[in-house]
């Protein structure tokens, strides 16, 4: 090998391998999002009325109306949010099932 071409490769950089870019571990649930979401619905013209008055009236807009009676009027069924620790203790795992 001549000089020339033991510069051009170095023995540092000749047996070095790309690095693949580690992934960072994304989040099982996007329910803790703060960010809106645009939603898209149909709405008869007197709701619609209905909620241009209420949104004159009390200033705001629409979306924040909306929310607020969402999260004030549907109540009846809650999403339980997963708990970030295991469902079981360690303590009970592979205890006695009859005791």
């Amino acid at each position: 090998m001549s000089l020339a071409a033991a510069a051009v490769v170095s023995p540092d950089v000749a047996g070095a391998l790309p690095r693949k870019r580690l992934r960072t571990p994304k989040a099982t649930s996007r329910s803790c999002d703060p960010r809106p979401k645009k939603v898209s619905v149909y709405l008869s013209e007197s709701a619609v009325r209905k909620l241009d008055i209420h949104v004159a009236m009390d200033g705001g807009d629409r979306s924040r109306l909306v929310e607020q009676l969402i999260q004030e009027g549907l109540r009846r069924y809650e999403m339980p949010r997963r708990r970030s620790e295991a469902t079981v203790p360690v303590s009970e795992i592979g205890g006695d099932p009859a005791a």
